[in-house]
């Protein structure tokens, strides 16, 4: 198992995670700070909540009966922040006209400045109705992370509800789109919750959830190497034991021969294992002139091996055959069941090759 974690590509793994944070870290140093502010509506509620009318109660406002009327009293409370990379100056806003808030279905009764973590703009916004459906500001300096509070009285219809939106020029900004409010015992959408927060934000977020995805994808190979390690250890001791079993008193297994290679080959592979080699010894001819290839007398590389080989069968790679011969042929050759003579010919003893054909299907057969 170790050896597999070792073998894992984990060069192409650090690249890919230095490609990630490189490309981060210089996307975010090398980016043109941008001004942006962020606005939410984050509170809706209404001044009276009348919900069967009674003939002899009347809501007064201004004089007019809000109940004949069909009208309603609404307190919208909207949040301004600088989310931006740099300070907004005053020279940034439009100077020939002004900036605030503007209401459609209905009428702005009053607007006041409730809250801010700046001096300069508790001091300086001055919020003012300016028409029956709008709020004027002041322009002010606008730090980083400055934010400030309206909260505005509007009369509308019943049947239809106010919405606020933006007005105004600011340099940099082609608008500020007002969020929804969203009350308190509703859930944001996954989405929303996943994709909130400005660009560094989301900066941050796409090298975690890379760094994640890539530590998830080798806890994963991990896991699954230990659980394969497992299984293959399971059954190579399960095999060891049918070779134990099925030789005990039956055949001696020479140390170093062809019976221990053979048992050995099967341990570790299992039936695939043994299956080349049976072919190889069933046939002749092959048998022959893989014995003259992997002989002690000749050399030949992997290379050549894979160039040469015609016959190739679906079971083994070509490498895997390669090892195989190379280390099953000098034991075939020690053996009584092949001789090579001075001359170079082969000589197959046929009642040997039987024996050791009846061992490898023994094996073979103690698993079906």
């Amino acid at each position: 198992m170790i050896k597999k974690i070792k073998n894992l590509p984990w060069g192409a793994i650090s690249g890919v995670i230095g490609a990630i944070i490189t490309m981060s870290a210089a996307y975010i140093s090398l980016r043109k700070p941008v001004p942006m502010i962020k606005a939410d509506m984050i509170s809706e509620s209404n001044v009276l909540d009348v919900h069967t009318p009674l003939e002899e109660l009347a809501i007064l406002f201004q004089g007019e009966d809000i109940q004949e009327n069909n009208l309603n009293l609404r307190i919208l409370t909207t949040r301004f922040e600088n989310t931006g990379d740099i300070n907004i100056r005053q020279g940034d806003f439009d100077q020939r006209n002004s900036w605030g808030l503007r209401l459609s279905n209905g009428q702005i009764i009053r607007a006041r400045l409730i809250d801010s973590n700046s001096k300069h703009i508790r001091e300086n916004l001055n919020p003012k109705r300016a028409g029956i459906d709008s709020v004027a500001f002041e322009t002010i300096i606008f730090d980083k992370r400055d934010h400030f509070t309206i909260e505005i009285l509007v009369i509308h219809p019943k049947d239809t509800l106010p919405e606020v939106a933006h007005f105004g020029k600011i340099a940099g900004i082609d608008s500020i789109a007002i969020n929804e409010f969203v009350p308190k015992e509703s859930t944001p959408s996954f989405i929303k919750e996943a994709f909130a927060g400005d660009l560094k934000v989301q900066s941050g977020r796409l090298i975690a959830y890379s760094l994640s995805t890539i530590l998830l994808m080798v806890l994963m190979v991990w896991v699954s190497v230990q659980l394969d390690d497992r299984k293959m250890a399971k059954e190579k001791t399960e095999r060891k034991l049918l070779v134990q079993q099925n030789t005990k008193g039956r055949i001696k297994i020479k140390k170093g021969g062809v019976a221990e290679y053979l048992a050995e080959s099967y341990i570790e592979g299992g039936r695939t294992s043994l299956t080349d080699l049976l072919k190889l010894l069933e046939d002749k001819e092959r048998l022959a002139a893989i014995i003259r290839r992997f002989s002690p007398d000749e050399s030949m590389d992997e290379l050549e091996f894979e160039e040469d080989l015609i016959t190739a069968l679906p079971q083994i790679d070509i490498y895997g055959r390669y090892r195989l011969y190379r280390a099953f042929v000098p034991r075939l050759l020690d053996s009584p069941a092949v001789r090579l003579t001075d001359s170079g010919e082969i000589e197959i003893n046929e009642v040997q090759i039987q024996k050791i054909l009846g061992f490898i299907k023994m094996l073979k057969g103690e698993e079906e």
